[in-house]
C-alpha cells in the first residue's frame, strides 16, 4: 500500500536544538490505531513526532511528557531561545 504525504512538521527539540522533520500521512499508524489525517489530535501529534524522534535519537519513554508548541520561526531574525517560544508560542492542549 503506498502511504500519501498530507504535510511535513519541522520539529526543534528545546533543549539541544535537534531539528527533524515528521510526516503526517493521510491515515497515520499511532501507538493503539491507524488514524485519518483529519481526526488527529494533539495527542497523536506527540506520539508521531515522539515515535520519529526515538527512531533517530534517544528520547523519553512516553511521548505524554513531550510538551509541543506551536510558533511562527519566520518572525524570528536569529536563534530562537526557549523564552521566547513561551512568550511568543502557544503551548499544544492535548485534549484538542
Amino acid at each position: 500500500m503506498t502511504t500519501v504525504l498530507n504535510c511535513a512538521l519541522n520539529c526543534i527539540l528545546l533543549e539541544n536544538s535537534f531539528a527533524f522533520i515528521v510526516d503526517v500521512n493521510e491515515t497515520n499508524t499511532t501507538a493503539n490505531s491507524k488514524v485519518e489525517v483529519g481526526q488527529l489530535k494533539i495527542g497523536h501529534l506527540k506520539y508521531l513526532i515522539w515515535n520519529q524522534r526515538k527512531a533517530i535519537q534517544q528520547s523519553p519513554n512516553d511521548y505524554d511528557l513531550m510538551n509541543l508548541w506551536k510558533i511562527d520561526i519566520s518572525k524570528f531574525k536569529s536563534d530562537i531561545t526557549e523564552e521566547q517560544i513561551k512568550t511568543e508560542g502557544e503551548q499544544l492542549d492535548p485534549c484538542v
